[in-house]
């Protein structure tokens, strides 16, 4: 799994004005470990292409993807016109989307209105307008992906139905299990928390993590996250987990939620599973990381462990050493790979780093390691320099 933050974590700044959605993208960058942005469309103050590609430019400058756009439309209504008012909105939205290459747009049911018809006809209603929707998607080759966020399908069986009845590979789910049983509701079961997850994570194109507040040891205070990561691995989810946590200090905010998220996400590696992938090319040993986060819900001893056994005993070792995968790295991973540089030379080998994202570049670089130690953009150019 991946870890976006929705513009909606950012709600009352943007609101107030004090910061765009480009801002928005620069200070989502400055989070550690978070690899993508979610992107409100009540945020957007325009949609024509210029506007669409400085925000593209802004979250490529911060090393980061826009996971997904979020489209906000009304279908339960027995008026027509309000229904057809809703789909050109969320096509004006998709083709925003796909400017800015998201490979998702989540969708809702419908706003904060309660239209006055029977419940039947506005599932009706809201079925019909999903379908024409979904056509949308399609042409643009986007996924589109349903948020149980308003009053018209709103329980995991309902979404499910919706899901099935469009009936196609361009619509699925996007859980937002808080919504299940909201923390604002006394007598809100929170077991249709977990129950709900479980069934909508396999039909799940995206997903939302949303905060209340934080307990001293750094879990929500609502939400069981190891519990929900569980259900979200178990059933084959691999796409973004987007922050929500609307709060006065969001950047403090959302940096906590990604940490507890990573902890939980980096923390379910399953038994016997490997932390690198050893390739042998050129007489050069390549060690690929596989995690994404160095760091969080790790056993740094198993980490040194499995770098030795890598790198082996044989004498003038060459070694590069891909961090392409890698978007966080903690101080404690970090000296690991100090210490297998040290070891390497000290029996007259060479190593070297490559593939590394501008953040994880800048942790070496913050500690002068970049002086002390050789980088390659890519491993190709890694392994040329090693075989010098």
């Amino acid at each position: 799994m991946k870890i976006a933050c929705s513009s909606w974590t950012f709600d009352i700044p943007i609101k107030a004005g004090k910061l765009s959605l480009v801002g928005f993208i620069e200070e989502a960058g400055r989070i550690p470990g978070l690899e993508a942005v979610e992107l409100l469309d009540r945020h957007f103050t325009s949609t024509d292409d210029a506007y669409l590609d400085s925000l593209r430019a802004a979250a490529e400058k911060s090393g980061l993807k826009v996971a997904a756009v979020a489209i906000c439309a009304s279908y339960g209504f027995g008026d027509e016109a309000a229904r057809r008012s809703g789909l050109e909105h969320v096509k004006r939205f998709a083709r925003a989307c796909k400017r800015l290459d998201a490979p998702c747009a989540r969708v809702t049911t419908g706003l904060y209105r309660k239209p006055d018809a029977d419940y039947e006809a506005q599932k009706a209603w809201v079925l019909d307008s999903l379908k024409a929707a979904t056509k949308i998607a399609a042409e643009l080759d986007l996924l589109f992906a349903l948020e149980n966020h308003d009053s018209v399908c709103k329980t995991a069986d309902e979404v499910l139905w919706l899901v099935n009845s469009v009936g196609s590979r361009h619509f699925g789910a996007c859980p937002d299990p808080s919504n299940f049983a909201p923390p604002s509701d006394p007598n809100a079961d929170k077991e249709l928390i977990y129950a709900g997850a479980e069934k909508l994570a396999p039909k799940s194109y995206h997903a939302h993590a949303k905060f209340t507040t934080f307990a001293d040891n750094g879990e929500d205070n609502y939400l069981d996250y190891r519990r929900l990561m569980a259900i979200y691995r178990n059933a084959g989810y691999e796409r973004y987990q987007s922050i929500e946590y609307r709060c006065e200090d969001p950047f403090t905010g959302a940096r906590k939620a990604v940490g507890l998220l990573a902890k939980h996400i980096g923390g379910m590696r399953a038994a016997g599973e490997r932390l690198l992938l050893l390739t042998v090319k050129g007489g050069v040993k390549v060690l690929t990381f596989q995690r994404r986060d160095l760091g969080m819900g790790m056993s740094v001893d198993a980490f040194i462990s499995e770098l030795r056994q890598a790198v082996g005993e044989e004498a003038k070792p060459r070694v590069v050493l891909n961090l392409e995968n890698v978007a966080y790295i903690s101080s404690g991973p970090m000296g690991a790979l100090i210490g297998l540089c040290k070891r390497v030379r000290a029996a007259g080998g060479e190593i070297c780093f490559c593939a590394l994202s501008p953040y994880v570049f800048d942790a070496f670089r913050v500690t002068k390691l970049h002086q002390v130690f050789e980088f390659h953009p890519s491993e190709e150019e890694a392994i040329q320099a090693l075989g010098k």
